[in-house]
């Protein structure tokens, strides 16, 4: 039986002969997801997305969620409600930045829903680029991965003023450093936009 990942990747793959290339995906079976007994399509992702946000008591920004697909992976992923507002100055305590589905082979990563929390070291927040790390926790609250992030800031306090923009996530572009194919192709990012900067996850366990 194909995967469901081959499925829309096949249907992306079909979309974009045709037209321009196509944001869509459809989780597997997550272990321990909300959904996991959910027969899901391509088309239901988002909304499978903001159902696990919701149970699981994580705020995203539903009208901003990204989900992307190739054959090397799914997913899908909501910035968290009041990134925005946040100074870069506290990742040194830690700031969850987003609510993402994953379906990734080659990540060593598992399947599954996760709470994404960014962290950097205090001495090395600054304007300008500096590395830091990311914890994907699951929905039972358990971090099953670390992964060293790039952090790109060009404000280290908060938004002052008039509204915002939200805080958003896009799925996939370069990752900083690739320099190879081979590095695209392993190097699907999470790039969490913020008015204060840019964080780039790579969705993969070195």
């Amino acid at each position: 039986m194909k995967s469901l990942t081959f499925e829309c990747a096949a249907l992306v793959a079909t979309l974009f002969l045709a037209s321009n290339p196509v944001w869509a995906a459809a989780p597997g079976q997550a272990s321990g997801s909300p959904l996991a007994e959910s027969s899901l399509s391509c088309a239901d992702l988002p909304g499978a997305l903001s159902v696990a946000a919701q149970e699981a008591g994580v705020p995203i920004h539903v009208g901003r969620i990204s989900t992307a697909t190739s054959d090397l992976y799914v997913a899908s992923a909501g910035a968290v409600v009041g990134l925005e507002n946040v100074s870069a100055l506290q990742y040194a305590q830690g700031v969850d930045v987003a609510f993402v589905y994953l379906d990734s082979p080659s990540s060593n990563i598992p399947v599954g829903y996760y709470r994404l929390r960014a962290t950097a070291k205090a001495g090395d927040i600054q304007v300008g680029t500096y590395s830091g790390s990311v914890g994907f926790f699951d929905l039972a609250g358990q971090e099953v991965a670390r992964v060293v992030a790039t952090f790109e800031t060009t404000s280290l306090t908060r938004p002052e003023g008039g509204p915002v923009p939200a805080a958003r996530v896009l799925i996939g572009g370069k990752p900083p450093g690739a320099a190879t194919l081979e590095d695209l192709i392993r190097g699907m990012v999470f790039r969490i936009w913020l008015p204060s900067g840019v964080i780039y996850i790579p969705a993969i366990v070195l």
